[in-house]
């Protein structure tokens, strides 16, 4: 895996370089560069959205943040809802 960060984000294959760990790991990271605080959170309809979700809530969670879930949007839907209250961050 030589590159596992884009311009697009974090990117890899589901179950081999993208797992629970590695999305948990990301949550407690975003708390840490970003502060604690409230985060917006939504998917996509991949199959691995809910998995992939869950774990960056947890690692979240665990740093003292709260999470709300917006649901199955487009990427500028999230953007979107982030301007209507205030966020730590966003995260799709």
């Amino acid at each position: 895996m030589d590159k596992l960060c884009g311009t697009d984000g974090v990117r890899g294959i589901v179950g081999k370089e993208l797992g629970c760990e590695l999305a948990m790991n990301i949550g407690r990271c975003t708390a840490i560069v970003l502060g604690k605080g409230k985060y917006l959170m939504a998917r996509d309809t991949r199959l691995s959205s809910d998995m992939l979700f869950m774990a960056v809530a947890c690692g979240l969670c665990s740093m003292g943040c709260d999470v709300d879930d917006a649901g199955i949007l487009p990427t500028p839907g999230l953007s979107y809802l982030l301007l209507r209250e205030e966020y730590a961050g966003g995260i799709m």
